[in-house]
């Protein structure tokens, strides 16, 4: 599975798109698909958040040298061949991107708020539950082992529960350590977290 990563490119360089089509760089950001790292190395920018902010613009953040960043690349409208990073969005991407690019994390994008599940400190030992970037206010879950236990995120989606969207819920799944096991051993467990959207 290949993983998108960023290499700096010159201003006014050209490239081309899958389709063989020359596109000219006007950033210096370039995304490239890389389905092997031999010679990579992890402190890289890898593009772990990608997701369609609006019909032009998309929100990319990446691990940024174990330095979380976000911006948003203006794509342009249907038929345009743009691909431009806009240097004034660019900001921290700490709570929306993990450090580390193998560290486990999963994410979805709803309704303008980024709801994240992952770790948020670079040694790993902060497991939180995001939610930020739209109108409302940021919230996040509370330290407590007993809520999240060295989870690994395995995914995020939204399942409305009926028809009212108010009542839809983003649902994060994961595995952790369970901390009711009376064994030494510690087993793992797989766990489903529940989100209100509209709280």
């Amino acid at each position: 599975m290949g993983e998108w990563v960023e290499t700096e490119v010159g201003r006014g360089e050209t490239g081309k798109d899958r389709a063989g089509r020359e596109l000219k760089l006007s950033s210096l950001l370039m995304l490239t698909l890389y389905s092997t790292f031999p010679s990579q190395t992890e402190c890289a920018n890898y593009i772990r958040v990608l997701y369609p902010l609006n019909r032009t613009h998309l929100l990319a953040c990446g691990t940024g040298a174990f330095h979380p960043i976000c911006a948003f690349i203006y794509v342009g409208h249907r038929g345009e061949h743009v691909f431009s990073l806009d240097p004034t969005s660019i900001e921290s991407g700490r709570g929306r991107c993990p450090h580390e690019p193998n560290r486990a994390f999963a994410s979805i994008f709803v309704g303008g708020d980024l709801y994240t599940g992952l770790t948020a400190d670079f040694l790993g030992r902060d497991p939180v539950i995001f939610r930020t970037m739209g109108h409302r206010s940021s919230l996040r879950t509370e330290m407590d082992q007993r809520l999240l236990n060295a989870p690994k995120f395995v995914a995020a989606y939204l399942i409305p529960d009926n028809d009212d969207w108010e009542n839809d819920k983003v649902y994060f799944f994961f595995t952790e350590k369970a901390v009711e096991s009376d064994s030494k051993g510690r087993a793992i467990f797989s766990r489903v977290g529940r989100i209100c959207v509209a709280c």
